[in-house]
C-alpha cells in the first residue's frame, strides 16, 4: 500500500501514451560510462553516519514554490509557482501533479465517510481538503502529456540500455516519476547496486525502497514533514497527529522490511555519492 501511494502513482498514465523516443544522449551516455559500481560489500559493511543525514547532504534539487509542505498549503499557489519556475515539463512539476491529483480525490471521496469521524484520520482528511482548495484537475493533471522516462521504453532496445538509464536515473533523479521505474527495472534485471535481503517479499522490497528514499523525495519536494501532502495523504489511512512521512511508514512496515531499507539507504549514499 505505501508504494502503491508513494512510488507508483505516476505509472497510471504511461500505459496510456505512445513511446516516445528514447534520448539518444542519454543512451550514449549511459552506455559508453564505464565507471565501476561500488562494490557492494564495500558499500554495505563500511560505518556511516546517521543514514538520514548522509542522504540529506547530497546535492538535491529541490523545487521552487513551496512544494507540497506547509501549515497552509495550498496547491492552485505552490503548482502555479513550481510550473512558472521550473516549466511545465519538468519532473518535479510532474510529481507535484501526481501527487496532487491522487490527494485531492482521495480527500474527496473520504469529507462524508464515516472515516473522517475518526480523530487519527480526520486531521489528515482536514488538511488535504484545505490544500485542495480551488485545485482544477483537468487544469493540473499531469496525466494529458505524453511524459515518461526514457526506462520505461528503452528495454525495446535491449536489457544493457535500460539497465544502463535506469542505473543513470537512480543516480541521480529525484523525483517518484524517475526513481521507482529505475528501481523496477534495476530489481527485475537484478542489477540494483545495494545489496537486497533475499527474503523479502516483492512487496516488502518496493517498500523497503520507497523508505529509503524518502530523504531525496522529502528534500525535492518539501512534502514529508508533520505538515505536508505526502504524510497527509498517507495518514488519511490513520495517524498520530504531528507525525513525519518516515515515522508514519515505518509504523505500517515491518522490522525486516525497514531494516533493509536503512541497509539500502547506506547503500544508496555511496552510489549516488561516488564519482561517475
Amino acid at each position: 500500500m505505501i508504494a502503491a501511494a508513494l512510488g507508483l502513482s505516476c505509472v497510471v498514465a504511461w500505459w496510456q501514451r505512445p513511446a516516445p523516443q528514447v534520448l539518444p544522449s542519454r543512451v550514449d551516455a549511459a552506455v559508453a560510462s564505464d565507471a565501476p559500481l561500488p562494490r557492494r560489500a564495500a558499500m554495505i559493511g563500511s560505518t556511516l553516519p546517521d543514514a538520514f543525514s548522509s542522504m540529506d547532504a547530497l546535492p538535491v534539487a529541490v523545487v521552487d514554490g513551496g512544494g507540497l509542505g506547509g501549515r497552509d498549503l495550498r496547491l492552485t499557489e505552490s503548482l502555479d509557482a513550481a510550473i512558472a519556475a521550473h516549466g511545465a515539463d519538468a519532473w518535479l512539476v510532474y510529481d507535484m501533479e501526481a501527487y496532487a491529483f491522487m490527494a485531492c480525490g482521495i480527500a474527496k471521496r473520504l469529507a462524508d465517510q464515516p472515516e473522517r469521524l475518526d480523530h487519527n484520520r480526520a486531521w489528515a482528511i482536514d488538511y488535504v481538503l484545505r490544500a485542495c482548495t480551488g485545485y482544477d484537475e483537468k487544469k493540473y493533471t499531469p496525466f494529458l502529456r505524453g511524459m515518461a522516462p526514457d526506462v520505461m521504453f528503452a528495454r525495446e532496445m535491449g536489457e544493457p540500455i535500460a539497465d544502463a538509464l535506469a542505473l543513470d536515473d537512480l543516480r541521480t533523479a529525484v523525483t517518484s516519476a524517475q526513481l521507482t521505474p529505475a528501481s523496477n527495472q534495476l530489481f527485475r534485471s537484478g542489477k540494483f547496486p545495494v545489496a537486497i535481503p533475499q527474503h523479502l517479499s516483492d512487496g516488502e522490497r518496493m517498500e523497503a525502497f520507497e523508505l529509503a528514499v524518502v530523504p531525496i523525495r522529502c528534500r525535492a519536494l518539501n512534502a514529508c514533514g508533520n505538515q505536508s501532502l505526502l504524510t497527509a495523504m498517507l495518514c488519511m489511512q490513520g495517524c498520530a497527529r504531528g507525525v513525519t512521512l518516515e515515522q508514519a511508514m515505518r509504523s505500517r512496515m515491518s522490522p525486516a522490511a525497514i531494516a533493509a531499507a536503512m541497509e539500502m539507504r547506506r547503500g544508496l549514499v555511496r552510489f549516488r555519492s561516488a564519482p561517475r
